[in-house]
């Protein structure tokens, strides 16, 4: 069982959305192994590697639909907001980072 803790909840949730995103679950059926049954197996050397939008890069705007869209379950709209093809558009345009990156370092602004 893997946890992620963070003092603030709207940022849970906003990361909780992005992990129900198809460009997510795209990426760990990339990376990940099938058990028997098909059931995908992900271990924390697969999950190492997904990589994710900055959310303090995100618009506002996205933020907000991208929680309301998570506290309602809505992952159609989820997927329309977490669309690669977006990134380019974040104030920090590093497009992604690894979920699991070192606290410390800081992403670059172009």
């Amino acid at each position: 069982m893997y946890y992620i803790s963070h003092g603030e909840i709207s940022k849970l949730n906003l990361l909780a959305g992005i992990l129900m995103s198809n460009f997510v679950r795209n990426q760990l059926e990339e990376l990940g192994n099938k058990m028997k049954g098909g059931y995908p197996r992900w271990q924390s050397q697969n999950l190492k590697k997904l990589r994710i939008p900055i959310i303090d890069a995100m618009p506002d705007s996205v933020k907000f639909g991208l929680e309301k869209a998570y506290l309602v379950k809505n992952i159609d709209k989820i997927n329309e907001l977490i669309d690669p093809e977006n990134f380019s558009k974040y104030k920090i345009k590093v497009g992604q980072t690894r979920l699991f990156e070192p606290y410390s370092s800081t992403p670059r602004k172009n």
